[in-house]
């Protein structure tokens, strides 16, 4: 048991090391969520310790009274937050952008606070995330399980299939010539747009690629494209793609959707210079250069920057608690 729950005894709620991934009020689904739940989960397995994930859903359906009877819903958040920690105790190790809401005036601290955003902590605890690199809660296990419901959400999809995930606008026909070029050397494909989820495209460009693409590859070319919105709503099939596309291509800056689909293990096009790392290292191509013919089948080695990233909060937290009191 840690030095931070000794004070609970034997009817403590948590009975060893607690690694929480604290997503408060943000979005469960932004990258910035989905790394502290990576991090968190591998910093507790190297700890063997336990991993709680806690948002402000789950403290309002724990505390719905905490919520209703404050008309502002800061006062609420914080009471449930202050009531959770009463009633299961401090973790060790608190990971997220809004893990400074567990630190409450008066009342017990964690030990080790990791508040920072995904690219920023990635890139001070890790190499690979000063490379361009960010943590992600994926693993190939997870992408097959996702990419065999994937394929039962969609049983008559064309192949190949070539997942394109927008985190930023970019040139239309730039995006189509290059596509169309991708798709040329098959009698059909499917090009599959999936919006990213913590950059969204305007709604002009939204409704403008896929007729775009559509106008450009041909009637033998299906275009499907799901919104952040809609994902959200119904079935979600970022996780899916990831695991099932034959190719990826990623359009805009977003260091943690590219840090994603590299967990398929395959090269990605992108149209975004991210770091000289990343280019030399094979991991992407430009996708202004890709030509015509078949699709290159070029796998890459994973860079664990997630694990990386969770050694270093765990060998920190090791420090500490050889300095605290007992």
């Amino acid at each position: 048991m840690s030095a931070l729950h000794t004070e609970f005894g034997d009817q403590a709620p948590y009975h060893k090391p607690v690694v929480m991934a604290f997503i408060g009020d943000d979005d469960p689904r932004r990258g910035d969520s989905r790394g502290a739940v990576g991090v968190a989960k591998a910093a507790a397995s190297m700890l063997q310790a336990e991993y709680v994930y806690l948002d402000a859903a789950m403290l309002k359906r724990e505390f719905p009274f905490t919520f209703y009877f404050n008309s502002k819903s800061s006062i609420g958040y914080e009471q449930a937050v202050r009531r959770y920690l009463k009633r299961k105790g401090v973790p060790d190790i608190v990971i997220g952008t809004n893990a400074n809401d567990v630190r409450l005036l008066g009342a017990q601290q964690p030990l080790l606070i990791e508040p920072r955003y995904n690219e920023e902590y990635s890139k001070a605890r890790s190499s690979l995330g000063a490379y361009g690199l960010s943590c992600h809660d994926m693993d190939r296990d997870a992408l097959n399980v996702a990419a065999a419901e994937f394929r039962q959400h969609y049983p008559n999809i064309k192949t190949p299939l070539i997942g394109v995930h927008v985190t930023l606008d970019a040139a239309l026909s730039t995006v189509s010539d290059q596509l169309a070029k991708m798709v040329s050397h098959y009698p059909e494909a499917t090009v599959f747009i999936c919006e990213g989820r913590n950059v969204r495209m305007s709604e002009d460009y939204k409704s403008l690629l896929p007729d775009c693409i559509r106008q450009r590859c041909g009637a033998a070319v299906d275009v499907i494209e799901v919104s952040y919105e809609q994902s959200q709503a119904g079935y979600n099939p970022y996780p899916g793609l990831i695991g099932a596309a034959d190719q990826h291509v990623v359009l805009g800056t977003s260091q943690s959707v590219l840090s994603e689909v590299l967990v398929a293990g395959k090269m990605v096009f992108t149209d975004y210079g991210h770091s000289p790392y990343i280019a030399k290292s094979g991991l992407t191509r430009m996708f202004k250069d890709m030509g015509y013919g078949a699709l290159p089948d070029i796998s890459v080695d994973v860079p664990d920057v997630t694990r990386a990233v969770a050694r270093d909060i765990v060998s920190e937290y090791k420090r500490l608690l050889m300095r605290s009191p007992a």
